[in-house]
């Protein structure tokens, strides 16, 4: 050797062993959407892919959950789950009005038998006081009686107003019997002319002309990316990253979504991209646009896929108004990058938020109408409903909340109602969970179904076996994943294809990312080979290298055969891959040939009968 021109003993150590491949990481999704901040510190993280492994991260670095908000108003759906119609209270204030005037009429005459007896100078005073006090007595009971039917008649008025009838006129008339009645005092008799007038009122009413009055509730912002990363990590979600595109003042638009997807080109850890407020878009045109982006970037970046939501998922195939949901994803989604996506439907009714994180403060607008229905169902609880919409203390309203929740049950089903709407998440981010759990527990050759879900109640449509069938196999191939319930067993996932269902190569979930991770950890391998001399001995190395990786895939199951041979094949060199103008070129050949495990979708049980034996 050249350097030796010493005489002594020189030690030269050489590598027994080739470089070995490492696996990367399989299960590593990308959040995008709004978030309430983005900042590390005094550094915006706004447009800028951020690692995170836990929810308590994701709020450091990109706050908590947005302020939810809802409208209560008027609805001209008759299905609504609130409703105000006069017309039967009406049936029934007009017969209390009946037995009203009975203990009243009792009263006129026991006024006019003491107005008798003390005119009567032969009465003695014993007479005159049994007298007194039955009219006082009867006059009690007659004012009890009206009071009863006062109550009932300003609850009829404040559901007239609602259905939009006229009761200025009973207001007025009640007022005149509150205070003719007021502490018991004034005649039966002159109170028996004010209650037959308001019951006159009363009668003029025509419950055919009270038409019903329809209120909903609704929610009015569509952020809730928060509230899928807490369904993210309820699933087995872990190391993630997370893309602001915005915070909870500006406007959800399908253009910063879609910015939010260029931002991870850069990025070549992730592994899944997951936008879940695209279905909250106003727009489905801008949701299928978004998803087509999605599909673009990862057969662009060939190292991840999409995990897609279907627009309108919480509807079923026949909804009046949506339509087919699935066909119309379909139709919309296009053609590019199929092999590297999967959809899944329908949505989910979850339990992320609890009620105690809902109240009177979410509700921002319709508070007036708010107010006129609680009145008409629970008028005994005035003085708490007329805290809404008129103290900004959040004491006041914490206690009114509290007390109506227990005291009011329409209260109560609007707070369910409210927390429904929040907890309905699209699968998407549920499902990156389960990715996430299935590569962690199992491996990534492991298909990501007949898995159950966490944190979920149930599914927004029961699917069926026969409803299943065209979403599983449809002719043009776009398979939609099915979450279904199964009884005993819960809500599953019930379907691994990509949406390239036709495909024999990429049909399934599991195959599509097996092969992302050999393609990205061989390719990552291969670097150190870059610039050294495309000779046999780079070439046995090349082999032996990638080998040793996909024995050890093998061993694990992750490649089917019984032998390593039969598994996979390594091929590279001059005549097997390469020609002599390639060498010449710079060009080095690997071909990669690899037997991927297909999951057992289909399996059929045959039974005979045989003959008998004894």
């Amino acid at each position: 050797m050249s350097s030796m021109k010493t005489p002594g003993v020189y030690v030269v150590e050489r590598s027994a062993f080739p470089n070995s491949v490492v696996e990367v990481a399989t299960a590593v999704p990308a959040f995008i959407g709004y978030t309430a901040k983005a900042m590390n510190g005094t550094k915006s993280l706004l447009g800028t892919p951020w690692r995170i492994t836990s929810l308590a991260e994701f709020a450091q670095y990109f706050g908590e959950a947005p302020p939810v908000k809802f409208s209560f108003g008027r609805s001209d759906d008759s299905t609504s789950f609130i409703s105000l119609n006069a017309a039967g209270l009406l049936d029934d204030v007009k017969l209390l009005a009946s037995s009203m005037k009975v203990p009243v009429a009792a009263a006129v005459r026991a006024e006019q038998q003491e107005e008798a007896i003390n005119a009567d100078t032969n009465a003695t005073p014993e007479q005159k006081a049994s007298a007194k006090a039955k009219a006082t007595e009867t006059l009690s009971k007659a004012v009890t009686a009206i009071r009863a039917y006062v109550a009932s008649v300003t609850n009829l008025s404040v559901q007239l107003k609602a259905a939009e009838a006229e009761a200025d006129k009973i207001d007025e008339a009640v007022t005149e019997v509150t205070t003719k009645i007021a502490n018991a005092a004034g005649k039966a008799i002159d109170i028996q002319v004010v209650t037959n007038a308001l019951a006159g009122l009363i009668d003029g009413y025509d419950k055919a002309t009270i038409k019903a009055k329809y209120y909903t509730i609704g929610r009015t912002d569509k952020f809730s990316l928060y509230h899928n990363m807490r369904l993210f990590f309820a699933n087995g979600g872990g190391p993630c990253f997370v893309v602001s595109v915005g915070n909870y003042t500006d406007d959800l638009t399908g253009e910063k979504l879609q910015e939010g997807i260029e931002t991870l080109l850069k990025e070549q850890e992730p592994t899944m991209v997951v936008i879940p407020e695209a279905v909250n878009l106003q727009s489905k045109a801008d949701c299928f646009s978004i998803q087509q982006a999605m599909l673009k970037h990862c057969r662009l970046t060939m190292s991840r896929i999409a995990i897609l939501d279907v627009y309108n998922g919480d509807k079923d195939r026949k909804d009046p108004e949506a339509g087919d949901v699935i066909t119309d994803f379909r139709e919309n989604i296009g053609t590019d990058g199929l092999d590297y996506a999967a959809a899944y439907y329908p949505f989910l009714n979850t339990s992320v938020m609890s009620e105690n994180e809902i109240s009177i403060a979410n509700i921002r607008e319709g508070l007036d109408d708010l107010k006129t229905v609680l009145m008409s169902y629970t008028p005994q609880l005035e003085k708490y409903i007329n805290t809404i919409g008129t103290t900004t203390n959040l004491n006041d309203l914490d206690i009114a909340h509290k007390v109506l929740f227990k005291q009011s049950k329409l209260y109560a089903t609007i707070m369910k109602e409210m927390l429904d709407q929040v907890n309905l998440l699209p699968p998407s981010a549920a499902m990156a969970g389960v990715y996430t759990l299935t590569d962690l527990t199992k491996e990534v050759w492991k298909a990501p179904a007949n898995t159950g879900l966490a944190n979920v109640i149930s599914t927004t449509v029961n699917i069926t076996f026969a409803d299943q069938e065209d979403m599983n196999v449809p002719l043009d191939g776009k398979a939609v994943n099915a979450i279904r319930y199964f009884k005993g067993e819960g809500i599953k996932v019930w379907g691994a294809r990509t949406l390239d269902g036709n495909s024999l190569d990429w049909k399934y979930v599991n195959v599509r990312r097996t092969m992302i991770m050999l393609e990205e950890s061989i390719k990552n391998a291969a670097k150190a080979f870059v610039f050294d001399p495309n000779v046999a001995n780079t070439w046995v190395i090349v082999r032996s290298t990638i080998s040793n990786f996909l024995t050890g895939i093998w061993k694990r199951g992750g490649l089917p055969g019984a032998m390593p041979e039969e598994a996979f094949s390594v091929h590279v060199g001059l005549g097997d891959t390469m020609t002599p103008d390639e060498i010449l070129e710079g060009i080095m050949r690997i071909t990669v040939l690899v037997a991927i495990s297909r999951p057992a979708e289909f399996i059929e049980i045959t039974f005979m009968q045989q003959m008998q034996k004894s």
